[in-house]
């Protein structure tokens, strides 16, 4: 535990966010705490509909559930198969596949 009166600090980052803090302090005139709730209602509104973005964006899935059963039972009966490894340059047929360089023809 801290003693009474041992020194308390706590450093701000460079953020809107640790800026709220001073909303309504006498240091600041009434423009001044109006101006940081506004930047941080725009920051919050930003965030929100960043999320919003990616939620509908990226949570979707890009292939229809068949072909993706289908990749998958291909990935796991031949792609990872040791008869279809190549001993030469030590790889899967996935990672053939998958690479950019012309192992696949």
């Amino acid at each position: 535990f801290l003693a009474v009166d041992s020194p308390q600090e706590c450093h701000l980052g460079e953020s809107i966010w640790d800026a709220a803090l001073f909303i309504g302090c006498p240091q600041l005139c009434a423009s001044e705490s109006m101006l940081l709730a506004l930047l941080i209602s725009l920051t919050f509104f930003c965030q929100m509909i960043f999320l919003g973005i990616t939620f509908f964006v990226f949570t979707e899935p890009q292939l229809p559930s068949e072909l993706l059963n289908r990749l998958e039972a291909w990935r796991l009966s031949f792609g990872h198969n040791i008869k279809y490894y190549d001993s030469n340059t030590f790889t899967s047929l996935v990672e053939r596949v998958c690479s950019p360089d012309d192992y696949v023809a």
